[in-house]
């Protein structure tokens, strides 16, 4: 696929990765992740309906403000255990576009010089190139963002987003760094173009 050229004036070589894998990966993690904590799913209550039966309905963030405490204790647990959860597909989705993407790997000796600060190197391979990929290559999350963006055939996230960013501002009506007037360009009136 190319070459990813990092703050610390390294390139790494890379290769796009399945999107399919990627998903699997996610959903296995997601199956794990369930089978160790349960479903995650947010709490439920129930209506009384003029007819007399019963209708239960997920608690979103306005209803949960009417519900008791065991509801609010429910919904508390509720949010921690999804924001674990989407940490934990987060992590996987990186680590699958890092291992597979990432064809470089680890130097020799770079695991004595962070066992010098005391830093724990992971005996499973993908969490030890993941380690070793936001430890020693990338400089800060931002670019370990901008490389998986690059893994997945995107343009780097910040360069976009300062893109949108800049095409929002008009071009000045007169003065330095107005548009030409293209409209004098044609001779006969025909042609409006604004700028």
């Amino acid at each position: 696929m190319g070459t990813f050229a990092l703050k610390r004036g390294v390139e790494v070589e890379t290769e796009l990765v399945s999107a399919f894998l990627v998903e699997a990966a996610r959903n296995a993690a997601r199956d794990r992740f369930e089978a160790e904590h349960g479903e995650v799913e947010a709490p439920v209550y129930e209506v009384n309906t003029v007819g007399g039966d019963v209708e239960r309905y997920r608690h979103d963030a306005e209803s949960i403000k009417e519900a008791g405490e065991e509801e609010q204790a429910d919904w508390a647990r509720y949010q921690d255990l999804k924001a674990r959860l989407e940490r934990a597909l987060r992590r996987t989705v990186i680590s699958v576009y890092v291992y597979e993407g990432i064809k470089a790997e680890p130097p020799d000796g770079w695991e004595e010089r962070q066992k010098r600060w005391g830093i724990a190197i992971p005996e499973d391979p993908i969490e030890r190139k993941l380690h070793w990929v936001q430890t020693e290559l990338v400089a800060d999350p931002l670019e370990l963002m901008a490389l998986v963006a690059h893994i997945q055939g995107q343009k780097d996230p910040v360069e976009v987003a300062a893109a949108n960013a800049a095409s929002t501002f008009q071009r000045p009506l007169e003065g330095p760094g107005r548009a030409p007037d293209r409209r004098a360009a044609d001779q006969e009136g025909r042609l409006v173009v604004q700028p």
